[in-house]
């Protein structure tokens, strides 16, 4: 499964990228999850790409292949213009205050 487009319904143990909205003083965020259940979880992003750079939580060898590449291309895609629409990359989105609940792309389109 691409990273950057993973568009099909998935399963709890599939992973999940969630575009977020602008907030004051952080902007735009794509986070990427190992699957769903962590992605319920506030701090459970392992990578998370903003206009500023792409944090990492956790290590580098338990990400899928492609993952810090898709980050990176992310980040510098914001660097560029903050108000690009990455939401393409999304294969999850937020439909609640703070974490949850979390709607498939599907769904919303």
């Amino acid at each position: 499964m691409s990273p950057e487009h993973m568009l099909t319904p998935l399963a709890l143990t599939d992973p999940v990228v969630v575009v977020t909205a602008g907030r004051p003083g952080h902007g735009q965020q794509v986070r990427w999850f190992l699957n769903l259940e962590e992605a319920t979880r506030p701090a459970g992003a392992r990578l998370v790409a903003t206009a500023r750079g792409v944090a990492v939580g956790g290590y580098l060898t338990d990400l899928p292949e492609g993952w810090v590449d898709a980050a990176v291309r992310a980040h510098r895609r914001l660097h560029a213009d903050p108000r690009v629409d990455l939401r393409p990359m999304a294969t999850h989105y937020n439909r609640g205050p703070a974490n949850g609940p979390l709607v498939p792309v599907e769904t919303v389109r």
